[in-house]
């Protein structure tokens, strides 16, 4: 089974991208706006599934039957 990432592994990157270069330069490398990437490193919206891939990674919904 493949290695399963978070919303916060995500954003933990997209984080130290900012940290290495700019909100500037990652949103140009994202194709986003620098408000969406700031709206992102400060929580206020959640990694779209087009964000994810340009990352490199692809969304997955996963369902588990409760213990109850």
């Amino acid at each position: 089974m493949p290695k399963t990432y978070s919303q916060e592994d995500l954003l933990t990157q997209l984080k130290k991208m900012v940290a290495e270069s700019s909100q500037t330069s990652v949103a140009a490398q994202l194709g986003v706006t620098v408000q969406m990437v700031n709206d992102l490193v400060h929580g206020r919206r959640d990694i779209s599934s087009r964000i994810a891939a340009v990352l490199g990674y692809e969304r997955e919904i996963i369902f588990r039957k409760s213990a109850a």
